[in-house]
This record gives C-alpha cells, sequence and structure tokens, in this order.
C-alpha cells in the first residue's frame, strides 16, 4: 500500500504504469507554522503595491498553528519574496500579518518555498498488490481542507472491498472505481476554489459582506462566467425561492460546460501556429 504523499516514492518507482499526471496551478504558496493557537480559522487578504496577498491560518493543537501564505506570481517578484532568504522572508510576513500573529514569530516548513499547487492524477491507482491512497493517488487544493478526510475515506473503502471481494484484483478494482467516482465533487470544489484565488481581483473591491458571500460560493462552476454582483443577486434570490434553487442546480454545471467550452475554442482560434 503506497499512501506516502504526492512525493511516494513507491509510485514514482512505477510512475509508467500509474500514469502518473501533474498539472500546474497559477499561484504560489508557503506553508508555515506559529507558536500559539488559533481559536478559529483567519482568512485574512493584506493589499501591498504589488497586489494581494493573502494568509489562511488555523489551530491545530492548544499551542500551534498553521498558517498557509498565498499570492500571484506578480505580486511574489514585486515583493522579492522569491530572492529573500528565510529570516528575512518570515520577517516581512511577520509584519504583513502582525493582526494574526499577535507578536508570534513565524516557524519555517521544510521543502522549497513558494512552490504553485500541483495536481496530481494517476491513470490508475494500483499494480499487483501496490495500491495508492491518498494524496500519493489524487490531490485537492489545500483551500477546501479535505486531503486527510479524503485519504481516510480512502482507506475505509479499501478495507470494505478487500473484506467484500475473493480475489485481490477484484478488491482493488471496486476501491479504485468506488473512490474516483467518489472523489468527483471534491475535485471539481479544488478546481473551483484555485480559479476564485487566482482570480481574487474579480471579488476584491466588492463589499466585505459581498466578498466573503462569493467566496462561500466558490466551489461553483458558474460563478467565474457571471458578473459577481449579478451572480450574488441571484443567489440571494435563490436562497429565499425554492424553485431558483432547483433551477440553479441544474443550470450552473451546463452552463459552465458551455461557456468553459466556447472559452477554450476562442483561446484556440486565437492561438498562434507554431
Amino acid at each position: 500500500m503506497a499512501a506516502d504523499g504526492v512525493h511516494s516514492a513507491l509510485r514514482t518507482r512505477h510512475a509508467d504504469h500509474f500514469g502518473t499526471q501533474l498539472a500546474e496551478g497559477r499561484n504560489h504558496y508557503l506553508w508555515l507554522g506559529n507558536h500559539q493557537g488559533l481559536r478559529r480559522l483567519h482568512l485574512r487578504f493584506v493589499e501591498t503595491e504589488h497586489g494581494w496577498i493573502w494568509c489562511y491560518g488555523y489551530g491545530y493543537s492548544g499551542e500551534h498553528s498553521t498558517c498557509v501564505m498565498e499570492c500571484a506570481p506578480q505580486t511574489l517578484t514585486g515583493l522579492g519574496l522569491d530572492r529573500t532568504d528565510g529570516g528575512e522572508r518570515l520577517a516581512l510576513l511577520e509584519k504583513l500579518f502582525c493582526h494574526i500573529l499577535d507578536g508570534h514569530p513565524l516557524v519555517a516548513g521544510r521543502g522549497a518555498p513558494w512552490p504553485t499547487f500541483r495536481t496530481l492524477t494517476n491513470r490508475t491507482w494500483h499494480r499487483g498488490n501496490l495500491v495508492l491512497l491518498g494524496d500519493a493517488a489524487h490531490t485537492t487544493r489545500y483551500s477546501i481542507g479535505a486531503g486527510t478526510t479524503l485519504a481516510l475515506e480512502d482507506a475505509l473503502c479499501l478495507a470494505a472491498a478487500l473484506g467484500e471481494h475473493t480475489t485481490l484484483p477484484e478488491a482493488l478494482a471496486a476501491y479504485e472505481r468506488q473512490r474516483r467516482s467518489e472523489l468527483l465533487c471534491a475535485q471539481s470544489a479544488a478546481r473551483c476554489s484555485a480559479r476564485w484565488y487566482e482570480n481574487l481581483p474579480r471579488y476584491i473591491h466588492l463589499p466585505p459582506h459581498r466578498i466573503f458571500a462569493l467566496l462561500g460560493q466558490r466551489h461553483s462552476p458558474l460563478l467565474p462566467y457571471v458578473p459577481p454582483q449579478l451572480y450574488y443577486g441571484i443567489d440571494r434570490a435563490a436562497g429565499r425561492l425554492e424553485v431558483l434553487r432547483r433551477f440553479k442546480r441544474w443550470l450552473g454545471p451546463r452552463a459552465a460546460r458551455a461557456l468553459h467550452a466556447r472559452a477554450t475554442a476562442h483561446r484556440s482560434r486565437r492561438a498562434p501556429l507554431s
């Protein structure tokens, strides 16, 4: 069983068989720690002369918290965060987010600073008696907060499949089939969440209550294609009328697919020939 994360050595050893693919996101992020136990989730946006940078902060024990910083490429380079050493980088971030940190220093984690988030998929999840679970099999963006839950659900599904099927190939095939189907919603939500943050300037100048209302709707496939103020109005109306809620649920995925196909075709027509 390979449950050794996105950089799985067991999966990498047989990468051709698994058909591993990585899709790079646009924004850069940095995973840090902090020696204080935040009692609730903090999401703070800070505007700089080079664009917006934001922090997701949440406690995972009474005395420790995680702080994930994120920004667009032009903000990263404009602030010099891609060039500063570890101490300077932390000092600048502590200054920008002092209202969250309350004087507690940031603690650097391991790994290269400021990667882009990579969405990992595999053509198949098993090879002989080797089977992939969690981030070794699939990744969903940290902004939907589902990684650990999905990995545990993989393990439960695998255990159930092993108990229900008499042969290992049947069990592994059933596990993969069921989990692929169950992951569709989470993977769609992760893609939409990434798109919301990558297009933050589209929303950030709205009144605060509207920004956070649309942040809560970021998993909608229709949101990127509708003017934010119009979407907000439609969503408010749908919240009052059941018939509009049903219509929105029916229309959203269909309209989003049609608009996405049209935008993709338009980009293809404009792309220069090599």
